[in-house]
C-alpha cells in the first residue's frame, strides 16, 4: 500500500509539473486522490489547512476513487456550462463557433459533433466523448 492523499475540501488547486517539465495548475474535487507528483510542500500546506487527509489504499482503489471523482467533476462542469449557455442566450451573448482551449470537454464534444454532422465519418456524441479533451482540441484546432 502506498501513502495517498484524498481531498476533503469541496475543491483544491495544486501546482504540479507536467510531462514536459513545465509547472501547471491542477484542480481536484472532494474525494479525489491526489497524484504522486504533487510537491511535498503543497501536501503539507493542504494537510495543515485540513483540505486533504492522508490515507493508505491499494492502487486499484485509488483508480476507482479517481474515476468517480472525475465523473462528478464532469457532471458539475456540464451543469455550469448549461447554466452559462442559458444566461448567454437570455443576454444575447451566446458564443458561436469553436470553443476556447479552456472551455470544458463537454463544449468540445458538442462542437465536434456539430462540426462533423452530415459529413463522412461524422462523430456521434458517444464517439466524441470517448476522445480526451486534448484529442478533441488537437483534432479541431
Amino acid at each position: 500500500m502506498a501513502k495517498q492523499y484524498k481531498v476533503t475540501a469541496p475543491y483544491i488547486t495544486v501546482l504540479v509539473t507536467s510531462g514536459d517539465g513545465l509547472p501547471r495548475m491542477a484542480g481536484f474535487y472532494r474525494d479525489h486522490v491526489l497524484p504522486p507528483e504533487v510537491p511535498d510542500a503543497q501536501i503539507k500546506a493542504h494537510l495543515d489547512s485540513s483540505l486533504i487527509e492522508e490515507m493508505d489504499v491499494p492502487a486499484a482503489e485509488v483508480a476507482k476513487v479517481n474515476e468517480e471523482g472525475k465523473a462528478a467533476a464532469e457532471a458539475a462542469s456540464d451543469v455550469l456550462l448549461r447554466a452559462q449557455r442559458e444566461r448567454d442566450e437570455k443576454l444575447g451573448t451566446a458564443k458561436e463557433g469553436k470553443p476556447e482551449r479552456s472551455d470544458p470537454k463537454s463544449a468540445w464534444v458538442a462542437y465536434a459533433v456539430a462540426k462533423t454532422a452530415g459529413t463522412p465519418g461524422a462523430l456521434t456524441e458517444t464517439e466524441a466523448n470517448d476522445l480526451s479533451k486534448a484529442e478533441l482540441v488537437e483534432r479541431f484546432k
